[in-house]
């Protein structure tokens, strides 16, 4: 998630209304549209007309099971190849939760995208059917992410309750599909305003007029807020948990005078954990591709994050963090510095199984992640993998946040020995 594995990421097959998904998954039924109303009314939420249909009952043996301290992983459909052996089965059978991250969000408010990047893969319901059936009493959830989506279309989503409602309509129906689905993941970050420019295109889809930037973020921040209500009460009406991905700050005090890094602070924390099952901190990427250099996650970080977190007083048992099972590679220049023009590689855990015959040599580490550095073609590389600190961080977690859950983004059977870092570190 963030900005880990996004080269990966491609356009699927659209799930139209009516119509087969990739490899013979449930047909999208047709969405309620929004309730009439009166001329200059607003359309208000039925929740009556959208899909109350509810998975697929556990057991009686599984008990209650509870979203604290489930921890486990992300499964992107396109690290999932069906020509190689299936890791599904024994994932679930060691990791209490899987989230396939197998849906996006098209381009308008009611459009779903189904196996974003890997339209040839299994099916989603292919995958939370081999879960369900090694693991009847774990959690699986789908991520619905953002990151195909235009941001005007999520200014409309946010800011105009009628496209809110359909959006949500849209994904309360995809849900019903999906029999062996506990839940929903909401990962809405792409299409959020990350700076000035974007949040006047906010301004104009709204048709706003000399509003000042805090009140604009205000307005913006009180939608997604509302969006979260809204999709919480379709979630629980099918008897669906909601998790809600939000990017993380160090603090709340937002620089007007530049906001080249908004996003980041158009969650409110303690609001969104009134409605959401659970909130998953996106504790990655403290060092990016497009950056210089350094470990993707610390020690140190993660207690920054978490020391702001805390000023919601958001019970640590409705918290999870995300941690990164993926490295990146950074051709250098002479100072040491990323090379300007280049984005640094991801790194899987698999890939780093051939050192030797890569000329790679271990340089270092900082809490568990591993630093590598090597030369090829004259040029000077850096790669750090934040694979071998899991295990690390996530004792740490444990002792710092009792109770939080840890989602590691992420793997699937393309990448064997990031499966295998995983289940030894959060399996039980």
């Amino acid at each position: 998630m963030s900005a880990a594995l996004a080269v990966l990421v491609g356009l699927g097959g659209w799930l139209a209304a009516g119509s087969t998904g990739a490899n013979g998954s449930p047909p999208v039924a047709a969405t309620p549209g929004p309730p009439a109303a009166s001329a200059g009314a607003t359309p208000k939420l039925d929740l009556q007309a959208l899909p109350a249909t509810a998975p697929a009952p556990r057991p009686a043996n599984c008990g209650r099971p509870s979203l604290a301290g489930a921890s486990g992983t992300w499964l992107p459909g396109w690290l999932d190849d069906p020509g190689r052996p299936s890791l599904i089965a024994e994932q679930a059978s060691r990791l209490r939760l899987l989230d396939f991250f197998w849906l996006s969000l098209g381009a308008t408010p009611e459009s779903i995208v189904g196996q974003p990047g890997n339209p040839g893969g299994s099916s989603l319901a292919t995958v939370l059917g081999t879960a369900a059936a090694a693991n009847p009493c774990g959690w699986r959830f789908i991520t619905i992410s953002d990151e195909q989506t235009p941001k005007q279309v999520m200014a409309q989503i946010l800011l105009d309750p009628a496209a809110r409602w359909r959006n949500v309509a849209a994904l309360a129906t995809v849900m019903a599909g999906y029999p062996q689905a506990n839940g929903l993941t909401l990962d809405y970050e792409y299409a959020l305003p990350g700076s000035q420019s974007e949040l006047d295109l906010y301004a104009s889809v709204a048709h706003w007029h000399g509003l000042t930037a805090r009140q604009e973020i205000g307005r913006i921040t009180a939608g997604y807020t509302e969006f979260v209500r809204e999709l919480a009460l379709a979630m629980h009406r099918q008897h669906r948990a909601l998790r809600v991905a939000v990017r993380v700050r160090t603090s709340d005090e937002i620089d007007y005078t530049d906001l080249s890094d908004l996003t980041p602070f158009l969650y409110d924390y303690g609001e969104l954990a009134k409605y959401a099952d659970q909130i998953v901190l996106m504790a990655i990427d403290f060092h990016w591709a497009t950056g210089d250099p350094g470990p993707i996650v610390t020690l140190s970080d993660l207690r920054n994050v978490l020391s702001d977190v805390r000023a919601y007083h958001i019970p640590s048992a409705r918290l999870a963090v995300e941690s990164a099972m993926y490295g990146y590679d950074w051709t250098l220049n002479r100072a040491g510095h990323r090379q300007a023009g280049t984005q640094a590689a991801t790194v899987t855990a698999t890939d780093l199984a051939d050192l030797a015959d890569r000329g790679w040599v271990e340089a270092g580490s900082k809490d568990g992640e591993t630093y590598y550095e090597y030369t090829a073609g004259g040029q000077r590389h850096a790669v750090w993998f934040a694979g071998t600190g899991l295990k690390y961080q996530a004792a740490q977690l444990r002792r710092l946040c009792p109770g939080c859950a840890v989602m590691a983004w992420a793997t699937g059977n393309t990448d064997p020995a990031g499966s295998a870092l995983i289940m030894q570190a959060l399996g039980g």
